[in-house]
């Protein structure tokens, strides 16, 4: 597959298997996103580290998830781990092909206000597995069910910003959607970076494999009432195990031209 932006950078990936054994991955892989930016990719100086004066509402997955609601928890012998393996992800396993589709979504209120201009930034997790699995997060209104989400589509490699209006059921209405984005099915992108952004009323969406340079993907001007946010990590009918997890989400940590 043809890539743009290339980054050559060492990975780790812990995962546990169905016994509960540890088995870590480190290497090196060439992570990059194909064209379908409508702007050239902004390369901005953001660190990785933890910001020195951190937003309230920041999630480093560090603890436990107490701020968080637990709106659908995985089924055993599925796991979620946080902050029990070496780079403090959370990490939804599928265990097994019979019990191969599996979710997790957490939600919460935030403190402060959140009108006019506000982003929210995720280290995103995917490995390589057989059929469909998919990262989903962004800003909730009141309720915790709806809102502005991106999916991000290991099957496709798509990259979508969603407007739902119930997430626990699904039901959305689709505000763009690109297909061929990342590296799909056998061959995603271990660990990249994804930014979803209102500014001046309007939303984008955008990724980086090194959370330096960043491309837009697309962007939308419908409007929301914020009061939250959500994280959602979803497996379907998946045939081996396989890993999606986080590292940390970030509010306000960045505004992207």
């Amino acid at each position: 597959m043809s890539n743009v932006n290339h980054v050559s950078q060492t990975l780790l990936l812990t995962q546990r298997g169905a016994a509960g054994e540890v088995l870590t991955r480190v290497g090196a892989d060439e992570v990059g996103f194909a064209p379908g930016a409508v702007i050239p990719p902004a390369v901005l100086p953001y660190p990785l580290a933890a910001p020195a004066t951190p937003n309230a509402n920041n999630e480093e997955f560090t603890g436990t998830l107490a701020a968080w609601t637990v709106q659908l928890a995985v089924v055993a012998p599925n796991v979620v781990d946080v902050n029990t393996n070496a780079n403090s992800r959370v990490l939804a396993h599928i265990a097994s092909a019979a019990a191969g589709t599996d979710g997790f979504r957490i939600a919460k209120t935030l403190s402060g206000a959140w009108a006019g201009n506000i982003s929210m930034t995720a280290e995103v997790g995917l490995s390589a597995y057989a059929n469909f699995g998919s990262f989903e997060f962004g800003f909730l209104q009141a309720g915790l069910n709806s809102g502005p989400i991106v999916l991000l589509s290991n099957q496709l490699g798509a990259v979508a910003l969603r407007n739902y209006s119930d997430w626990g059921v699904g039901t959305n209405a689709g505000l763009f959607a690109v297909n061929g984005v990342f590296g799909v099915a056998a061959n995603p992108p271990d660990r990249f970076y994804a930014h979803l952004q209102r500014v001046g009323g309007t939303w984008s969406v955008w990724l980086s494999s090194d959370a330096a340079s960043w491309r837009q993907i697309g962007t939308d001007a419908t409007a929301f009432a914020i009061t939250g946010a959500g994280l959602q990590l979803n497996g379907f009918a998946a045939t081996a195990p396989y890993v999606i997890g986080t590292d940390f989400i970030r509010f306000n940590w960045l505004f992207l031209p």
